[in-house]
């Protein structure tokens, strides 16, 4: 199949990530006739994209990034025989941001349950809350999509760690 051939019948493909404190990891599924990917990133919303790293993988990650800072990220296929910086697919563009963990985590006590509140990052879509009355087990609780989040009904007790 020539060149041609290959970026009018290969579609685009999906880029999965998976985002942790500092790093991300990049996954995808393998692009028939590829023998390699190209990761590109841009600023988030830039369209600036420039060449990571090259691999023969179908997964990347990246570590050292700046917790909180949003990139956008794309992977090319190439084949070798094609030359250098001839690519016959890509992905859509997906946004990946290394979790920032709060600072300044605050727990008042009122009659209705427990307001949490912490500094952070407005731009995030949302926070998960883990909480731990025992041991150093934490347990899932909620998602709160603001930098505070009301606990209504909290019937744990003891010494709380969030």
């Amino acid at each position: 199949m020539n060149f041609k051939q290959l970026c009018e019948s290969t579609p685009e493909f999906t880029v999965e990530t998976r985002i942790t404190e500092n790093k991300i990891t990049l996954e995808w599924k393998k692009v028939p006739h590829a023998d390699g990917y190209r990761v590109f990133s841009s600023p988030h919303g830039k369209n600036r994209f420039v060449g990571y790293d090259n691999t023969t993988d179908t997964k990347m990650t990246i570590s050292g990034l700046k917790n909180g800072v949003a990139l956008d990220y794309k992977v090319k296929a190439f084949r070798i025989a094609d030359g250098p910086d001839n690519f016959f697919a890509q992905s859509a563009a997906v946004v990946a941001c290394p979790m920032q963990t709060p600072k300044n985590l605050r727990a008042t006590v009122n009659g209705g349950g427990i307001i949490l509140s912490w500094s952070g990052s407005a731009t995030f879509d949302g926070y998960k809350i883990y909480c731990c009355s025992s041991g150093d087990k934490f347990n899932f609780l909620c998602y709160c999509g603001k930098l505070s989040c009301k606990l209504s009904n909290f019937n744990r007790y003891g010494n709380i760690k969030f």
